[in-house]
């Protein structure tokens, strides 16, 4: 077995990895801490952010929630079609294994100021 080669190999694979790790951490985007941004964010700030919401209801002590779907369910034949057979590049279905819709929830005060963020998986 002659060490040095493989030394030099992992030192060429190394750099790779390297690369496609800090790509990686560098693609992930960031998360929001909607705690700091209550009191400060109006309704109109997260609209002008994240574009008009998917849904919107009112609050019975006043105020309403708005919520952007941020990441929708993948839907696909292979789910739902008629064929049993899947072909090759179909997704994989969404159930508790499969992508799910990630959801953004903002209630806001009756003055359209932020009172609450929570992001959630559904």
């Amino acid at each position: 077995m002659d060490w040095s080669k493989i030394i030099r190999w992992l030192k060429c694979a190394a750099a790779p990895a390297l690369a496609a790790l800090l790509w990686a951490c560098a693609a992930q985007p960031q998360q929001t801490v909607w705690a700091e941004r209550v009191g400060k964010m109006t309704y109109q700030d997260a609209v002008a952010e994240l574009g008009p919401p998917d849904r919107t209801w009112p609050l019975s002590e006043g105020g309403f929630v708005a919520e952007w779907v941020t990441r929708r369910a993948i839907r696909s034949a292979f789910a739902t079609g008629p064929s049993i057979q899947p072909s090759l590049g179909t997704a994989p279905a969404p159930g508790p294994f499969g992508p799910r819709e990630r959801v953004l929830r903002l209630s806001f005060d009756q003055d359209g100021k932020l009172t609450a963020g929570r992001e959630t998986v559904r």
